[in-house]
Order: structure tokens, then sequence, then C-alpha cells
């Protein structure tokens, strides 16, 4: 009987978190699916989307158009407006058991074009009390815009 409870324990323990990382994609799914019919309205497919805590960007190779929403609002950019991305962090400190250590507040995409620089923000620590992996998605999505910067230029 004892080991009939031990067995029932293990494979709770592996499949619980196995179903809610399952969970967790079909909102991520639903996510996309919704910023992709935004982008639909407005014409554009996207090759490729991201999300983010509480954005979602796509880039659209066909029209040459980078867009992405920021309080629900799509706003869509012509690649070849965008001279270059860059990820921009900052951080305070914070005094933790006595010692002061650096705290991520924000993290955002800066598209540095011809007019003014549009800030995509990532992530707010006033929002949202835990990261993830928004930081380093951050930086893959500098780097996928800034190859469609080249691409669309040659």
């Amino acid at each position: 009987m004892s080991s009939i409870i031990l067995n029932l324990i293990l494979v709770i323990m592996v499949c619980g978190p196995m179903a809610c990382f399952l969970l967790g994609n079909k909102k991520d799914k639903a996510r996309k699916n919704e910023f992709k019919s935004s982008a639909a309205g407005q014409g554009l497919d996207p090759d490729k989307i991201g999300l983010f805590q509480d954005n979602a960007i796509g880039i659209d190779s066909k029209q040459g158009k980078l867009f992405f929403t920021n309080n629900d609002y799509l706003t869509s950019i012509d690649l070849s407006e965008i001279s270059g991305c860059s990820v921009s962090k900052s951080y305070s400190n914070e005094n933790i058991h006595n010692q002061s250590t650096s705290v991520l507040k924000k993290v955002q995409l800066c598209l540095k074009t011809g007019i003014k620089e549009v800030n995509m923000p990532i992530f707010d620590l006033e929002k949202h009390p835990h990261p993830g992996d928004d930081l380093l998605t951050a930086y893959e999505w500098e780097k996928i815009i800034n190859n469609s910067i080249k691409n669309s230029r040659s």
C-alpha cells in the first residue's frame, strides 16, 4: 500500500510540471493568435512573433515591416526607416540582507529611426516583479531586427 502511495506521489511530481508547461503554452498560443489577428487587421502577416509579459512583437519580411503592441495599441514601422536596434536596461541599487545589490528595473528595445528613437517596453519591475527570460528574449529580438534591417537593404 505504501509503495502505491509513493508511486502516485512520484507520478504527480513528474507530471505536474509538465502539465503546467503545456497549459502555459496554450496561453501563449492564444496571445499569438490574438496578435496575429490584430496584425491582419492592418494587412500584416508576421513571419516571426515574440511575446513579452505585456507586449508582443512581429516581423513581416514580405512587406518589410516591424510591428509591436504597446498598451494594446499596434504600432508598425517600416524596416527601411530603422537604422539600428539596441537593448536598453536600467538598474537600481537595493539593500538586500545588508548588501547593496543591483536590481533590473526596466528593459526596452530602442529602435533608432531618422526622425526619433522609438522605445518598446519589454519589462518593468513596477508592473511585474519577476523578469523571467525577457532580457534574453530582448537580446534575441535585437539580433533579429538588426539582421532584418541588413536583409531589407541588400
